[in-house]
């Protein structure tokens, strides 16, 4: 992949401006990714935590978690828009287990694609 192609992960508080969000139909229809949505709104306080035994925990809210799927959801239906017509959405992946997993998986999903992890 190129440089632009590598998807970046924001640690939590981190915001990123100037992406286009990705079709509110996946988010509307993916139960998962309403869920998120809804736990969003209500303000849930932590979706995913990340526990190392060499640094402190890091955790991330609901709105923190739904705010990187949308932008890194947009950036994946961007780069399947270039694919040839007809060929399939599938997106794999090679994380670590950690918050970034789950916001890979999350934003494959919402742009629309079949996830294919490769991590153990």
């Amino acid at each position: 992949l190129a440089p632009s192609q590598v998807l970046s992960f924001a640690r939590p508080g981190i915001a990123r401006g100037g992406q286009q969000l990705p079709s509110p139909s996946e988010m509307d229809t993916v139960p998962i990714l309403q869920r998120l949505s809804q736990h969003a709104a209500a303000g849930g306080p932590v979706a995913v935590a990340e526990t190392c035994a060499k640094s402190d925990p890091v955790r991330c809210s609901y709105q923190q978690l739904l705010d990187n799927v949308r932008s890194n959801s947009a950036t994946i239906a961007r780069l399947l828009a270039n694919s040839t017509e007809g060929s399939p959405k599938h997106v794999a992946f090679l994380v670590n287990p950690s918050i970034a997993y789950v916001v890979s998986e999350l934003s494959i999903w919402a742009a629309g694609a079949a996830c294919v992890p490769l991590s153990v």
